[in-house]
């Protein structure tokens, strides 16, 4: 229920990185409600005095924390993105399938996180970031950072 904020330097900006909020309370704006770890996910934003921050990454303790928890943190849950996916793939299998393979420039049967991420809003499908990022953790067996197509298309049930 309280949370601390960091933003990291970046060169030649005129801001300076560091610590931007003390460990508080923080409220949602214009309201009596405070940002709650459902809030909090990556590609989510959130408002704190006047300015908006993107969650654009979290640690590794942070993401093995929520994935092992993921029924608090439903954006870590890669089974409810699967589930959704599915739905939302319904009648156009091979319009998906097709994007998929598309994506793979390389032809090397593998997508990295950045080129599913790509796939699927070229797919037409909604997911957030934090979903993608935890799906292709899971699907990552190897820990190489890329996944396969295949496995990806078989854990949607488009295999050929």
């Amino acid at each position: 229920d309280t949370m601390q904020l960091f933003e990291p330097p970046v060169r030649n900006s005129g801001i300076g990185g560091g610590k931007f909020l003390e460990r508080s309370k923080v409220y949602k704006p214009n309201s009596e409600e405070i940002y709650t770890y459902l809030d909090l996910y990556v590609g989510g934003t959130i408002e704190i005095h006047n300015r908006t921050f993107e969650m654009t990454e979290a640690d590794e303790y942070t993401y093995t924390y929520m994935e092992n928890n993921k029924h608090i943190f439903i954006m870590a849950d890669h089974e409810v993105l699967l589930k959704s996916l599915k739905a939302q793939i319904s009648g156009r299998e091979d319009a998906i399938r097709t994007a998929f393979i598309a994506m793979d420039k390389n032809g090397s049967g593998l997508l990295s996180g950045a080129e599913l991420e790509a796939a699927l809003k070229e797919a037409g499908l909604k997911f957030t970031r934090h979903q993608a990022m935890s799906l292709k953790r899971r699907l990552d067996k190897d820990k190489s950072g890329t996944i396969s197509i295949d496995e990806f298309l078989q854990a949607l049930g488009l295999a050929q």
